[in-house]
């Protein structure tokens, strides 16, 4: 959590709090290895070895079970069911506060002896704390149960004095208006159930399995649902080697490979948890970072089989091996290695394999063999990963388990599994007291069938209900039932029930509830950028043309042509160079270039070639090329851990490609990627590079530091053995950054206006302010805009174009022009070039963005603060408002600037509370300490001398108008008279 979040959640904490105790397992591994069994082996069900059936996305087994916290042993048979362990939750609650009102009456009154003790709850007590009791929400009475059922507890909770309250104090209220007091009947349903809840108050914590299907095909979803407050098994399949091929028909890598060993998935799935890691990786008991992950192996009961000579009577040789016995092979020569390592003549021992002896070999060896097989299978994992940041997950245990018979190693597996979640940072937490309340709506609503529902109907019930939140915590209490899978939340929607494959048509025909919500569940997909809708140009390029499917990036199989890659010199054709993000730990998951893909598609349109009859998509397995304007397209590709691209532009006089364009280009790319970081993996981190103009992918070693040439006028690629220049290099994608490395003594190239002019703090003040402002500040209100367009999936084109009229009386001539450019009314400017003041525009007139508190124009209240999206957009008005102030001698003193900067970092924190993460935030903090050259301190200032002249016009038009009408009303008044 950020310093304000974790502000919020200790103010919370001091209305009242209670420990959790839970333990979130989540089974991973590839197809096939019986994660499925494994799951129903552990959780005491029967398991029929002759049905094989695969997991479809992920089955959730919610509060399976019970784990005592004392034996840590595993109740399979629930002694409570899920309403009563809130019961229990809710009583341990209410003690706690009976207990610091009998001290605070009597310090001297020993009240250890009632430790424990509900009974002691009176209605007296309850009388003498009517004022602060609060009613139960509606929605917590439509579960079909009585009034004063466990359902209702939940609503029963102490809260402050703003609290909405029953009644005031002295107030009359009826026998029978308490006869039906829900509070009362609570409070009865508490002693009626006291001593049940003495014996069992807090003595466990429930446990959740989470069974992910293997298939490759559903590993670009699974990364969202990863969690760092959780313990992972990672299955294997024992009787098999790690460099076996997995026969898995959905699997294809960004170089259209087909196939995969088994040591490679693994190692996918040890950096997919790695990437979910805690950003601080806080280190566990020196050795393993969270979240923990314990190996696995299954089929061991296939090794000892293997070992028998009435089985190994029936192995033919590998090479005529049919299907279903590949794997036994590889257990013959295993098993041949170990005897020859105890000595035994290697001819004896393939004698007796051919002759198929009836005798079966000792047990005793059996067993060895089989232990010390189980035994290297797991440290050539371990091997493998000797060198890979996520080995500091693994625990140092390992289990072998049998899957067709009950094996006693379950029960070590159980026990471990309990012990590892024990020593875990979050075993024991605190939590606010008064989330109790709301997280009991969230499970009458999962109770009710629903599957999905909208924050704001949550926010409405948080209003309604008793103890009411603010929209901060609420997104924080969201956040944490995310975090410890209670729920699935993403920004507005809310899933409470995992589904996959949304976008088959055949589901939404036996699902009602998902039906009525498909364009939320579209939304949510196109905004984790799942999936996307193309842009396709009409004829001549001058119209963009909307289509009614949607794309699937992580679907996509061709191999690109390596001419697209490495494309041939051309003569009317430059290309940039190339820059690359090199994604550290060297992992990057293809979900993250899924989604960077499926992005670039909403945002470009693909770029076309013909191939004699037919024109195809530039849109490959792991590559895509995207026409950017008439003569620009962008090549975007990924292999391993890093993403290319770049620019290319056909011409004949200029085929330079632009550095504005491709500056755009870097600057949307990276914010996407940050984007994606924020859910779908925290510890992720990537670096900037450009490549070498002699790379042909050979090697990473010929990658060169951004920083290194920018600190450098000439850097040696190593690999190559050549020089590069840098601003060659540079030039396109940083512009104006490159100008500090030029040779000592060199003016070369600088502007006359930046020689020899003394720049001081407070120009850089006012210049970083106006960077924030006309870079993250646009950004967000742009994105503000894009995602409030009513209704959903609404082209913002087309609804500027609905407002065309309305819009011209709302802005000055100049941005007539920048967003009415077609006199004919057919297109719009685009809304990636409109400035802040443009957008804030924009926003008041045709998006779906409530109005402040005080309304449009005035300070939105801070008193107490108003934080919805309509507020912060009038906030980040008033402070370049502020700041364009200063841009007639662009000077801000260090004080303001300190102030300004706090200022605008609270509104993103607003912003990205609303939106999600969007890294704002982070943007905002590297551009603190930037950089400034004179050249862009002046540029900057120039920006907003625009504005400040393009507000004053604007104004003066204002007034104009306003003496107009004066002069016509008197005019008319001397008429009339």
């Amino acid at each position: 959590m950020d310093d304000r979040s974790i502000q919020l959640f200790e103010n919370a904490l001091k209305d009242g709090k209670e420990k959790v105790y839970s333990i979130r397992v989540m089974v991973v591994g590839h197809l096939g290895v019986g994660k499925t069994t494994l799951i129903k082996r552990l959780l005491g069900k029967d398991v029929n070895i002759l049905e094989r059936q695969s997991t479809e996305g992920i089955d959730v087994h919610l509060n399976c079970c019970d784990v005592s916290l004392s034996s840590h042993e595993w109740i399979l048979q629930k002694k409570e069911s899920e309403q009563d362990y809130r019961l229990q939750r809710l009583a341990k609650v209410l003690i706690e506060k009976q207990q610091v009102r009998s001290e605070a009456a009597d310090e001297k009154q020993d009240v250890s002896s009632h430790e424990g003790e509900i009974t002691d709850i009176s209605t007296q007590d309850l009388d003498a704390e009517e004022p602060n009791i609060v009613s139960p929400h509606p929605d917590l009475l439509k579960t079909g149960q009585h009034v004063g059922s466990p359902g209702e507890l939940r609503s029963l909770q102490k809260s402050n004095a703003n609290t909405m309250v029953i009644s005031e104090p002295g107030e009359n209220v009826s026998s029978e208006s308490r006869m039906k007091d829900p509070n009362r009947e609570i409070l009865q349903l508490l002693q009626k159930n006291a001593d049940k809840i003495k014996h069992d108050l807090g003595k466990y914590a429930p446990l959740t399995m989470w069974d992910f299907a293997g298939q490759y095909a559903f590993y670009t979803t699974h990364q969202m649902f990863l969690s760092s407050r959780a313990i992972y098994l990672l299955v294997s399949d024992l009787s098999g080697h790690i460099d076996n091929m997995v026969d898995d028909e959905f699997y294809f890598d960004e170089k259209g490979k087909m196939k995969c060993r088994v040591i490679d998935l693994v190692e996918v799935w040890m950096n997919s948890v790695h990437s979910c890691a805690p950003p601080d990786n806080e280190v566990m008991n020196s050795k393993v970072i969270p979240p923990p992950v314990i190996l696995v192996g299954t089929h061991a009961d296939a090794i000892e089989q293997a070992g028998k000579k009435e089985q190994l009577k029936q192995v033919p040789d590998a090479a005529s091996s049919p299907a279903h016995s590949k794997t036994l092979p590889n257990l013959i020569q295993r098993i041949r290695d170990f005897f020859t390592k105890k000595g035994v003549e290697a001819s004896k021992v393939e004698s007796q394999i051919k002759a198929g002896a009836k005798k079966e070999l000792d047990e005793t060896q059996t067993k060895e063999y089989c232990h010390e097989i189980c035994e290297n299978y797991f440290r050539e994992i371990r091997f493998h990963l000797k060198d890979k940041p996520s080995r500091f997950h693994l625990i140092e245990e390992d289990f072998a388990i049998d899957n067709t018979v009950v094996d006693s190693k379950l029960e070590d597996l159980k026990r471990k599994i309990v012990e590892v979640a024990s020593q875990q940072p979050y075993w024991g937490e605190e939590i606010p007291a008064r989330w109790l309340p709301l997280e009991q709506v969230l499970m009458n609503l999962r109770a009710q069938g629903r599957k999905v529902i909208h924050r704001s109907l949550l926010e409405n019930m948080n209003q309604a209900g008793g103890v009411q939140i603010s929209t901060d915590e609420l997104d924080l209490f969201l956040r944490f039932q995310h975090e410890i899978g209670t729920i699935l939340y993403f920004r507005y929607i809310l899933c409470v029930v995992v589904v996959f494959f949304l976008f088959q048509d055949a589901l939404w025909t036996k699902d009602a509830d998902l039906h009525d919500n498909k364009d939320h569940i579209l939304l949510l997909m196109e905004q984790l950028n799942i999936i996307s809708k193309p842009k396709l140009y009409i004829d001549d390029a001058s119209e963009i043309k909307e289509v009614n499917y949607f794309f699937a990036p992580c679907m996509l199989h061709v191999k690109p042509p390596r001419e697209v890659i490495f494309p041939e010199p051309h003569e009317q054709m430059e290309s940039s160079s190339v820059m690359c993000y090199v994604f550290t730990g060297q992992f990057l998951p293809a979900p993250i270039f899924h989604r960077l893909l499926a992005a670039c598609i909403a945002r470009w349109p693909l770029a076309t070639k013909k191939r004699e009859k037919t024109i195809e998509n530039q849109i490959f397995c792991g590559c895509g090329v995207f026409q950017i304007d008439d003569y620009h397209k962008l090549t975007l590709h990924f292999s391993g851990y890093i993403i290319c691209m770049r620019v290319t532009r056909q011409g004949i006089k200029d085929k330079t490609p632009s550095s504005k364009l491709c500056i755009e280009v870097r600057e949307f790319i990276a914010k996407v990627l940050n984007k994606l970081i924020g859910y779908l993996g925290h510890s992720l981190k990537f670096e900037e590079f450009i490549q070498c103009p002699d790379y042909s992918g050979e090697s990473v070693n010929s990658l060169i530091p951004v920083d290194k040439l920018k600190e450098n006028a000439e850097v040696r690629c190593d690999f190559h053995d050549n020089i590069i220049e840098s601003n060659k290099f540079l030039k396109f994608w940083f512009d104006g950054e490159s100008d500090p490395i030029l040779p000592a003594n060199n003016t070369d190239g600088q502007d006359e206006d930046d020689v020899d002019v003394p720049i001081t703090q407070e120009h850089i003040n006012h210049a970083r302010l106006c960077n924030a402002l006309t870079t993250v500040c646009s950004s967000a209100l742009r994105e503000i805009l894009l995602i409030n367009v009513p209704p959903p999936h609404t082209d913002i084109y087309k609804v500027i174009l609905a407002n065309e009229a309305r819009l011209k009386k709302q802005l000055n001539k100049d941005q007539v022009m920048l967003v009415f450019p077609d006199p004919q009314g057919l297109t719009t400017g685009k809304v990636e070039k409109f400035d802040t003041s443009l957008l804030y525009t924009m926003i008041r007139n045709v998006s779906s963005v409530s109005t402040p508190s005080n309304g449009w124009g005035k300070p939105p209240n801070d008193n107490p603060r108003d934080t919805t999206l309509g507020a912060s957009v009038e906030r980040i008005r008033m402070h370049r408002n502020h700041i364009s102030g200063h841009s007639v001698d662009g000077k801000i003193s260090q004080q303001e600037f300190g102030d300004y900067w706090a200022e605008i970092d609270e509104v993103l924190r607003d912003i990205e509370i609303v939106i999600g993460n969007h890294g704002y935030l982070e943007d905002l903090d590297k551009r603190k300490n930037q950089a400034i050259t004179p050249h862009e301190a002046r540029e900057l200032q120039k920006k907003f001398q625009e504005y400040k002249k393009q507000t004053e016009a604007a104004a003066s038009d204002i007034l104009s108008t306003l003496e107009k009408a004066v002069s016509i009303a008197k005019t008319l008044q001397g008429n009339q008279t």
